[in-house]
């Protein structure tokens, strides 16, 4: 909070002593402290602590659902960015602002045909399962998804978002997960039934083109704690 004010200051005191720039400076001095904004409730919980943090959270990556704090930090970055390009010649401005424009919609439809291909396979999971009959009467099913490269940004799919697509079949009973070929703790409650391994047959570009990803599932029972 103390260098977000400090730098704020400074650039109002260069903004006042340059007065044909006030309003570049204006609109940077707008955008950190959007920016502050959006980023304290995550400071005030202990995250974003230092710089390596900072920037890790901030990049878009392939990961879980890690950076969906950077929604709130889109209006501040804007302003930082416009404010910038105030300060670069007029005969390049263009340029790079249309560069930046253009990277930006890149990286959107990036993410957006991720995302597609998420929704896509998750609905042929649902009913691909509503007809295997094998999976329809197990109590605690353990998850081998091959077909992980269908995930949005290489995530994980949650034991809570596989027991939503079993509920939305199976509406009369309750369907409990686990994701993953993990460890099986048989002093525990949750002790799975069967095993459900989860393929496609499309790789991403074919599944682009047909709609259609292709989705096989195969359910055998098992019994690891015998």
């Amino acid at each position: 909070m103390l260098i977000s004010a400090v730098i704020i200051v400074w650039l109002i005191r260069i903004g006042i002593r340059d007065g044909l720039r006030q309003s570049q400076y204006l609109l940077i001095v707008l955008g950190l402290v959007s920016t502050f904004i959006g980023a304290m409730p995550y400071i005030v919980a202990g995250h974003l602590v230092d710089v390596s943090a900072w920037i890790l959270n901030f990049v878009p990556r392939a990961s879980d659902w890690d950076s969906r704090h950077q929604l709130l930090l889109g209006l501040g970055f804007a302003l930082i960015i416009a404010g910038l390009l105030g300060e670069v010649e007029a005969k390049f401005n263009s340029r790079i602002a249309a560069a930046i424009v253009g990277i930006c919609v890149m990286m959107n439809l990036t993410y957006m045909h991720a995302y597609y291909l998420d929704s896509l396979k998750q609905n042929e999971v649902i009913v691909a399962l509503s007809e295997n009959i094998e999976s329809s009467s197990s109590k605690v099913i353990m998850i081998d998804d091959q077909a992980a490269l269908f995930n949005a940004r290489n995530r994980y799919i949650r034991n809570y978002e596989w027991d939503a697509m079993f509920a939305s079949i199976y509406a009369d009973k309750s369907v409990e997960t686990i994701s993953g070929l993990s460890y099986v703790d048989c002093a525990s409650d949750l002790i799975p039934d069967t095993l459900l391994t989860i393929t496609a047959s499309n790789g991403r570009l074919k599944a682009t083109l047909l709609r259609k990803v292709g989705i096989n599932i195969r359910a055998s029972r098992i019994n690891p704690c015998p």
